[in-house]
């Protein structure tokens, strides 16, 4: 398995066993990220939440791209004078 997380440039968040049964704890409950800088504040509960899996849970941050606005200057034509303009295109 962390064979596979590697090749994908992925990373696995460290935690301690997240499920819990009369004979063990295993590492069922998984939380893979791409970049693990990103992650802060991870927290798992000390006992089982439910069903014997522990409740965990963490901050990722995105950084969500802000568009720019572009601002299009056009010509209106909507006082134009085409007797004018075609006179001024004929005296070119």
């Amino acid at each position: 398995m962390l064979f596979h997380i590697e090749q994908c440039s992925l990373d696995l968040i460290p935690s301690k066993p997240t499920n819990h049964d009369s004979e063990a704890g295993t590492w069922t409950d998984l939380a893979i990220v791409d970049s693990i800088s990103l992650v802060s504040n991870y927290t798992k509960s000390d006992v089982p939440f439910i069903s014997g899996h522990d409740y965990f849970f963490f901050d990722y941050s995105i950084a969500a791209v802000v568009p720019t606005t572009k601002t299009h200057l056009t010509r209106s034509f909507n006082n134009i004078d085409y007797r004018l303009f075609n006179e001024q295109l004929g005296n070119g």
